[in-house]
């Protein structure tokens, strides 16, 4: 007797299946986006699920590898549609009043401290220019004073890196001579995702920083070596 199982435990095996072979997006873990291969397989309507996969309705003992390749193709396309979907509707978001209420609560509670450690380790008050627009993400509100969000992604790894190129009197002097200006933004489209150098500039005495908020979190170390590098050479 072929084996059959019902119609919403199979499309969740094969959409599992296929959430396997989709790239790991290299993101931070939010808690506001958890979602499951069940759950993905809740999402989809039975019409538009592949025959292959309703084995329930009507099994397919004898299914050829063409239309097992078909299934796998049609499941990994579902799959990934409906997990680009949220991403995309949140990159189209606007900021509300929650996300102005706790943007304007960090600069005023937490970023004024985070200023003065960076000024310090550059050895001098260098100007520092926050793009907050581009940086408050829409939906992100209850996690903008984490430490992990704008701390460990941006600002730590600046600080440290000019901790370690002020370390003697040859790097201050030099950083003091030709740093004129720090810019920090996030540009959706031309920020890199962990290629940390690709999102660094240094041209015209402004050390330029688009990198995004609140993802590859662990990556403090590589962050802080690629800004360290790039004022090594410009300096």
């Amino acid at each position: 007797m072929p084996e059959t199982c019902g119609l919403r435990r199979c499309a969740a095996e094969d959409v599992g299946a296929a959430l396997a072979e989709l790239p790991m997006l290299s993101v931070a873990p939010n808690p506001r986006a958890n979602v499951t291969a069940h759950a993905l397989a809740e999402m989809i309507p039975r019409a538009s699920i592949p025959r292959s996969i309703d084995r329930a309705a009507s099994p397919l003992p004898g299914a050829d590898r063409e239309n097992e390749m078909t299934t796998r193709r049609n499941t990994l396309g579902l799959a990934a549609a409906m997990l680009g979907a949220p991403a995309l509707v949140r990159a189209q978001g606007t900021i509300g009043l929650a996300e102005r209420r706790a943007i304007a609560a960090y600069r005023q509670e937490t970023y004024p401290a985070i200023e003065q450690g960076i000024q310090q380790a550059a050895g001098f008050p260098v100007p520092i220019e926050v793009e907050w627009d581009q940086l408050t993400l829409p939906g992100d509100a209850p996690y903008y004073a984490r430490d992990d969000y704008f701390g460990k992604t941006i600002f730590e790894p600046l600080t440290a890196a000019l901790r370690a190129i002020t370390a003697d009197a040859m790097g201050r002097d030099a950083l003091r001579a030709k740093l004129q200006r720090i810019r920090i933004r996030y540009d959706e489209k031309t920020a890199p995702a962990s290629n940390y150098p690709n999102g660094l500039s240094f041209a015209g005495g402004v050390l330029d920083i688009n990198w995004r908020p609140y993802a590859n979190t662990a990556d403090l170390q590589e962050r802080t070596q690629a800004i360290t590098q790039l004022l090594e050479k410009n300096l």
